[in-house]
């Protein structure tokens, strides 16, 4: 990647999380990282010197515009996209996930520990969701776009806020999460059922009943 490329593109995976009206200790205490050491570390401080390829996760905190948002930017082996997680994180506020992998692009919003809203970049029959469903809407009016640029740029608007990628290489506060310490796999929200292939294209997100 070059340093024009947008943040998104700069990984191959990609695991954004942000809660609103909450602060770094927040969201480091809803991935179980509360105890653990924080420095203020660059991104490429955070992945030369932290034991990534242990099986643990970097997570790197902030706050987005005005300090509406806080978010965690992850390194190593994704973290926030799971249940418990995006639960916790949620607790008497709303989170929002953005998971991008191999080419499939997910995006979750809970509210108070439950999940509200989820659904893969780019296809509708994966939406998850109430009546509303703000979130899809932000992204589903970029549909000409790359179904990863439309994620990203969808959940700016969102959130009123741009995500400068000087912020997620610069320095932040930043905790190293142990594989001891991590939650289980089995708390994994994003899913594919086995007859996927006939609900059209995309993979569904279960736990919430399908768009009105």
């Amino acid at each position: 990647m070059t340093t024009q490329d947008p943040w998104w593109a700069h990984d191959i995976i990609v695991c954004l999380t942000f809660a609103r009206h909450r602060g770094p200790a927040h969201v480091l205490a809803a991935y179980g990282a509360a105890a653990e050491p924080v420095r203020e570390l660059t991104l490429q401080q955070a992945r030369t010197t932290l034991p990534i390829a242990e099986g643990g996760v970097v997570l790197r905190t902030g706050v987005l515009g005005d300090g509406e948002w806080a978010f965690c930017h992850e390194s190593g082996e994704p973290e926030g996209f799971k249940e418990a997680v995006l639960s916790r994180l949620s607790a008497g506020t709303e989170a929002v996930q953005l998971y991008s992998v191999n080419g499939m692009t997910t995006l979750e919003r809970y509210r108070d520990g439950v999940r509200i809203e989820s659904f893969e970049a780019g296809f509708p029959s994966t939406l998850r969701s109430g009546p509303d469903h703000p979130l899809w809407d932000a992204v589903q009016v970029l549909p000409d776009r790359s179904t990863a640029t439309q994620a990203a740029e969808g959940v700016q608007a969102y959130l009123g806020v741009r995500i400068d990628g000087d912020v997620l290489e610069g320095p932040l506060p930043t905790a190293y999460l142990p594989p001891e310490r991590r939650a289980p796999l089995s708390s994994r929200a994003p899913a594919a059922p086995e007859d996927a292939s006939s609900q059209g294209l995309g993979r569904l997100l279960p736990g919430l009943p399908p768009r009105p």
